[in-house]
């Protein structure tokens, strides 16, 4: 039987492919995000799909890229807070792992009151420590984050298998992450089945192929991070009550989808 994988490889074939060097033309590091939440069964149609309209990153032999993410926070948690309580502007700080690659970056997100989302990184030699003195200045070249520069641990390690598509125009970039674990393990096997699909372009109002199939087979943006999923699941102690219709949707994409 094959695995998941092998089977999202398989549905991969057909596409063209983008290669690495070429992504930077897409970076859209200031861009609007749109992110929906589906059922890996659901990939089977949804991939097919897109095989006119996009290309699929293709590095080393590689299209399925293993990546790593450690998220920083404070001793009370700040950054989650913030996302807890749906402040309009808040941060996630974090490093980023390509596992298949070895290149790893420090980087600071920023979204605003008006959903637009700004990632700033530099790109770090090693991972041997995850909060080193080059992360520690590189946080403080942002005034707001300058006085939490000492307060700020490890507090989540994410890792997940990522598939990165451009469409044809390079106006639009789209990541699609499955096989979540938190903390190196699956804490919760129902996020096993899913995916997370980010649509990211330029201005919300851009039309996007994509959201257009994911519609077709009714898959609708939701409000997810990784990140506040890992802190929900993997610290029981952290207030809660604005993702409990997130993990309530988790389930009923799961028992729906077979």
């Amino acid at each position: 039987m094959k695995t998941m994988t092998e089977e999202i490889e398989q549905k991969l074939e057909g596409f063209d492919t983008i290669a690495l060097k070429d992504l930077g033309s897409v970076a859209l590091l200031d861009r609007v995000d749109t992110k929906y939440v589906g059922h890996v069964n659901q990939l089977a149609k949804i991939l097919p799909a897109l095989q006119k309209e996009y290309k699929v990153l293709y590095h080393q032999g590689v299209k399925q890229f293993a990546y790593e993410t450690t998220y920083l926070d404070t001793s009370d948690f700040q950054f989650y807070r913030a996302h807890h309580q749906g402040r309009a502007n808040r941060y996630k700080v974090r490093t980023r792992g390509y596992r298949d690659t070895g290149v790893y970056f420090d980087e600071i997100k920023f979204k605003d009151n008006r959903k637009k989302t700004y990632k700033t990184r530099v790109q770090r030699d090693e991972r041997d420590t995850v909060v080193d003195v080059d992360f520690l200045d590189f946080i403080a070249e942002s005034p707001e984050l300058e006085t939490l520069r000492d307060d700020l641990k490890p507090v989540l390690d994410v890792d997940y298998t990522r598939m990165t598509f451009v469409n044809n125009q390079y106006t639009e970039r789209i990541t699609l992450d499955y096989a979540l674990r938190f903390n190196k393990e699956q804490v919760n096997s129902q996020l096993d089945n899913l995916f997370i699909l980010e649509v990211k372009k330029s201005s919300l109002n851009q039309k996007s192929v994509m959201e257009s199939i994911l519609k077709n087979h009714k898959i609708y943006p939701s409000r997810i991070s990784k990140y506040c999923v890992g802190m929900v699941m993997t610290n029981k102690s952290l207030k809660h009550n604005r993702f409990k219709p997130l993990i309530r949707n988790i389930s009923k994409i799961n028992s729906e989808v077979s």
